[in-house]
Order: C-alpha cells, then sequence, then structure tokens
C-alpha cells in the first residue's frame, strides 16, 4: 500500500481533536475520501514511526486464519507527532511542503519534517528579520 502523506498528516489532527484525555481509545477512525484499510495501515505506519501511540492487533479471519485483520486503538500523539502536526497543520504550509517533496520525489516521513523545518525557518527569517543559520 502505498504511503499517503495527506491521509497520515488528516489522522494527526483528527487524534489531536478527538483526543480529549492524556490516554484514550480512538477506534474505527473515519476520514471522508479514505477507506478503513487505507486509515489503518497509516495508523500502524504512524505509530510505528512515533508520531502516535497505538495498540494495533492482528485478528485471523475466521474462514482463512491466514489472513489476519488489523484493529487498533490509538491512544495520543507523541511529541514527534506534535511536532509534525505543529509544523504542517496550516493548509498553505502543507501545500508548499507537498509542492517541495514533488519536486523532489520523496515520499517519507523524514522528508516531511525537514521540507516544513526549512520553510517555517525562512518564513521566520522573512518575518523578523532574524538570522537563524
Amino acid at each position: 500500500m502505498k504511503l499517503e502523506l495527506d491521509l497520515l498528516r488528516e489522522i494527526l489532527l483528527y487524534v489531536e481533536e478527538h483526543g480529549t484525555r492524556p490516554y484514550n481509545d480512538l477506534e474505527n477512525i473515519r476520514i471522508d475520501g479514505w477507506s478503513d484499510d487505507e486509515i489503518t495501515y497509516h495508523v500502524v505506519i504512524a505509530d510505528e514511526d512515533g508520531l502516535l501511540k497505538a495498540t494495533v492487533e492482528g485478528l485471523p479471519d475466521d474462514e482463512d486464519p491466514s489472513i489476519l485483520h488489523l484493529v487498533y486503538s490509538v491512544h495520543r500523539l507523541t511529541s514527534r507527532g506534535h511536532e509534525l502536526i505543529g509544523t504542517i497543520r496550516e493548509p498553505k504550509t502543507w501545500n508548499v511542503v507537498k509542492t517541495g517533496l514533488g519536486k523532489v520525489g520523496s515520499v517519507t516521513v523524514n522528508a516531511v519534517f525537514g521540507v516544513a523545518e526549512a520553510y517555517l525557518k525562512q518564513k521566520i527569517v522573512e518575518y523578523s528579520g532574524m538570522d537563524l543559520s
């Protein structure tokens, strides 16, 4: 399955908005335009990459035990997840970051961090006149 950065961003925004306690049990996340399998896959990726904390379990199919169905419960964003969503929350910034990633041809979470941080650093210099080099 392909890593969809738009979906990853939407999941982080969803968890930030719906995670109302220090430890949550967010299950069956629904995001318009994305299938349950795509959302589950990206929850697993976000958990593996340290963007959020989740419990993920594989349950065997009743008819074909060789097929595993993944179920998840998202508990919270991590500090890394908060950092990422803090840099790409604004749609304008997100579009600039995606355009930059498209030109480079990179679709990784680390690339998103790098491009977003570089863009924000540039904006801070432009708006404040500070030299951050």
